[in-house]
């Protein structure tokens, strides 16, 4: 639309140079020229600008997928029952797994995080902050079993453990419950993203 306007104003132009201005063949075809020049100037920069705004507009369309696949994968594995590592000794049962986060350290890396709206980049970091402290306290669990493990058994050592890691499943199960809900309002702010790019 815009190569429209320009390629109009610069033949107006011209045609008010040839038929309207009363002036001499060679400041004529100066000014044609100039205005010719300035012509092809314009339309190059528009150009530009056009060809920049689709790349852009690729990489994020790239990004909104990617993030949604992971997005997807989370929720899958949060809400499938099959899961082989549910924790279930407590009143705060959890699954007990690491969610992966690269896709929005690429998309934080790339610089296009700042091209989404307000709200998404609030939700999704929000979600993300969530999963990072989740995979922080799996982390944590982890390295105490592995600790606890290595002390000399006794009968009251299941007990033990339990009274001792309680603190951290509760936190576990209240993030996966955290996640799972922010999944579902992250994912309708990204497809609403991905439709306005069009």
């Amino acid at each position: 639309m815009k190569f429209v306007v320009v390629f109009l104003i610069v033949f107006g132009l011209i045609i008010a140079c040839v038929f309207v201005f009363n002036i001499d063949i060679e400041k004529r075809a100066t000014l044609i020229g100039i205005i010719i020049a300035l012509g092809i100037f314009m339309y190059d920069r528009f150009y530009e600008r056009w060809k920049d705004k689709q790349e852009i507009n690729q990489r994020l369309t790239r990004c909104f997928r990617t993030i949604s696949m992971e997005l997807n994968d989370h929720a899958k594995a949060l809400v499938n029952k099959e899961y082989p590592d549910v924790v279930d000794n407590s009143a705060y049962p959890f699954k007990s797994m690491f969610l992966n986060i690269d896709a929005y350290e690429s998309l934080l890396h790339s610089g296009l995080f700042t091209h989404f709206n307000e709200e998404t980049q609030d939700r999704l970091a929000n979600l993300y902050n969530r999963v990072k402290l989740h995979n922080e306290f799996q982390t944590h669990r982890t390295i105490l079993r592995c600790r606890f493990d290595m002390d000399e058994y006794s009968k009251d050592k299941e007990k033990k453990w339990s009274i001792l890691i309680a603190p951290c499943d509760v936190i576990l199960n209240l993030y996966q419950k955290e996640i799972k809900e922010l999944i579902g309002s992250v994912k309708q702010l990204i497809d609403e993203e991905e439709k306005n790019l069009s």
